[in-house]
């Protein structure tokens, strides 16, 4: 997972690559919340998985927990470029219309 931000009025970015899953779950819960504490004012906070191949519902777990921690600090958590695997995740549970999705990743 790799944590980028590009200036104070711009998102932060999450970048997740391979597959989350229990083993990396607990590390996306982490890298998420702090990127949440640490965005400025009511900055975005994206989640790009362009890079992901595999979503279990651990994932999706830690994805829908730190939305609602975003939501809590003022901020937006938003997916960006998943693949249709999460995609049917999403839809399958109905935790689609959560999120904002952005169909490709912030460049």
């Amino acid at each position: 997972m790799q944590h980028e931000q590009k200036g104070a009025s711009q998102p932060i970015v999450i970048r997740v690559t391979g597959e989350l899953d229990m083993d990396r779950a607990q590390a996306l819960r982490v890298d998420l919340g702090e990127a949440i504490e640490a965005a400025p004012g009511s900055a975005a906070v994206t989640v790009d998985l362009s890079d992901l191949t595999f979503c279990d519902s651990s994932g999706l777990n830690v994805l829908l927990g730190a939305r609602l921690h975003a939501q809590e600090a003022g901020h937006v958590l938003r997916l960006a470029g998943p693949p249709r695997q999460v995609l049917n995740l999403l839809e399958m549970t109905g935790a689609i219309a959560l999120f904002p999705i952005d169909r490709t990743p912030p460049t």
